[in-house]
């Protein structure tokens, strides 16, 4: 094996075309910096199930994992990216969103078009995908959903992303939470085999007064309940979304607490068996 395939083997391949030449990408844009404090540490909480759902099957619930981590949110990078997608494609989503986002964290009244609600969700999906490598124990978005999002540019059907207006202390000034999970279910209508495996993730984050939740699994069933049942009427719905804009910020504030269940709520469905793989449909 020659010297340059060796380093290549060390050092990987980007995690959405699969070229060498790795570079250093940030999370969460480092632009935040001008906006959101620099602290000392950010909380940073994530949880893994892995699975069979049909009945009588096995759950493996991964150890809950919540820590501080070093340095603010917008500080945190991996060198999972390769240089073409991370300044092309990449760098085309950031650029599109960031003068919205910038207006949110100014706290300015806005009317966001669906154009810029699109930037905004792309930007959202590439910021969820990177955070999963945090911590791989936890992490469930498959290899063809990355791909999904290099080629088209833009945030796919698999995905419902909401937005809100923070005001909190625990959350304060950027913290993350994050639910993954890969399991079986049983057959279909009929005797018919559904796909081996599923995913779901939900991840919640804050970026100073801007609270995310997005939430995305190749199970189309629990992706229509999650439709119903798992968005906070206090947030605004950027993906999938109606074609029409929408005033910023919202008129109701999201708290701690409720930025907690936007989170736990739909994990403690999960995990409880109140979704449709549980209960027959």
């Amino acid at each position: 094996m020659s010297s340059l395939k060796r380093k290549i083997q060390r050092q990987g391949l980007c995690v959405f075309c699969g070229r060498p030449g790795l570079t250093k990408e940030h999370i969460w844009s480092d632009w935040l910096k001008r906006y959101i404090p620099i602290v000392a540490s950010h909380r940073m909480s994530a949880i893994r199930m892995q699975g069979d759902l049909a009945p009588g099957g096995k759950v493996i619930l991964q150890p809950h994992l919540s820590r501080e981590k070093q340095g603010g949110v917008s500080r945190q990078h991996l060198r999972r990216v390769c240089g073409h997608c991370n300044n092309g494609w990449m760098k085309g989503i950031v650029d599109a969103a960031r003068p919205t986002v910038v207006r949110i964290l100014k706290k300015e009244q806005l009317e966001i078009q669906p154009a810029e609600a699109a930037a905004l969700s792309g930007w959202i999906a590439i910021a969820c995908i990177m955070a999963e490598y945090l911590d791989d124990r936890t992490r469930a978005i498959p290899a063809e959903e990355r791909v999904a999002l290099m080629k088209a540019r833009a945030t796919s059907s698999d995905w419902i992303i909401s937005i809100g207006q923070y005001e909190g202390q625990e959350w304060s000034p950027a913290s993350y939470k994050h639910f993954g999970a890969i399991f079986k279910t049983s057959p279909g209508p009929g005797g018919l085999p559904e796909p081996p495996l599923h995913y779901l993730h939900i991840a919640t984050y804050t970026l100073g007064p801007l609270a995310v939740q997005a939430i995305s699994t190749n199970h189309a069933a629990i992706l229509a309940d999650a439709s119903r049942r798992w968005i906070a009427s206090d947030m605004i719905q950027l993906f999938p979304a109606a074609p029409r804009s929408f005033k910023w910020p919202p008129h109701r504030i999201l708290r701690d607490g409720m930025v907690d269940m936007i989170i736990d709520g739909p994990v403690g469905d999960f995990l409880g068996g109140n979704v449709p793989t549980r209960r027959g449909l």
